[in-house]
C-alpha cells in the first residue's frame, strides 16, 4: 500500500505504536469528560487562593458548585472554556471540544492533561486512519480494481 511513501509509513507507524496502549473510543472520551471537567474546576478554583482566609473561603465555596450549562458561552475563564468544550462534545465534534480544552492554562490544563492526551491520541488515530483510507482508494483506481465487499 505504501510503494515506498514516508507519509504512509509514518501513519502505519503511528498507528501501530499507539496499538500498544490502545486509543480510547469516543465514547469513552465522552463519558470521562464530567470528571476531569470538576478536577479543572476545582484546581482552577483552588489556584486562586492567598493565604488561610482565601483558602477557607475556598472551602466553603466548595461546597456548592456553580457552573455554566455547557453551550457557546462566552468568555475565557476555566467554567466558561468548559462549557464550550462539553457542548461540542455533546454535539459529537471531539476535534472542536479538544480546541477548547487546550486553551485551558495553570492547575486546569493540569488537571485536564490525562484527557487531553487521549482526545490527542483519538484524533490523531482518526486523521492516520482517514488519509490511508484515500491512499488506498486512490491506488485502487489507479490500478483500475473494483473493491469487493
Amino acid at each position: 500500500l505504501s510503494a515506498g511513501d514516508p507519509d504512509t509509513a509514518t501513519d502505519l507507524s503511528a498507528l501501530v505504536t499507539m496499538s500498544g496502549f490502545g486509543i480510547p473510543t469516543r465514547e469513552r472520551l465522552k463519558a470521562e469528560f464530567p470528571a476531569m471537567a470538576a478536577a479543572a474546576r476545582e484546581a482552577d478554583r483552588l489556584s486562586g487562593t492567598d493565604g488561610w482566609v482565601d483558602d477557607a473561603l475556598a472551602s466553603v465555596r466548595g461546597l456548592v458548585s456553580i457552573r455554566p450549562a455547557p453551550g457557546e458561552v462566552s468568555g475565557d475563564d476555566v467554567p466558561a472554556v468548559l462549557a464550550r468544550a462539553e457542548n461540542r462534545l455533546d454535539a459529537g465534534d471531539l476535534d472542536g471540544a479538544h480546541a477548547e480544552v487546550v486553551r485551558l492554562e495553570g492547575p486546569a490544563a493540569t488537571a485536564a492533561e490525562s484527557w487531553r492526551t487521549a482526545a490527542t491520541a483519538r484524533l490523531e488515530a482518526e486523521a492516520a486512519v482517514a488519509r490511508l483510507y484515500e491512499l488506498a482508494i486512490g491506488r485502487l483506481a489507479e490500478s483500475g480494481a473494483a473493491p469487493t465487499r
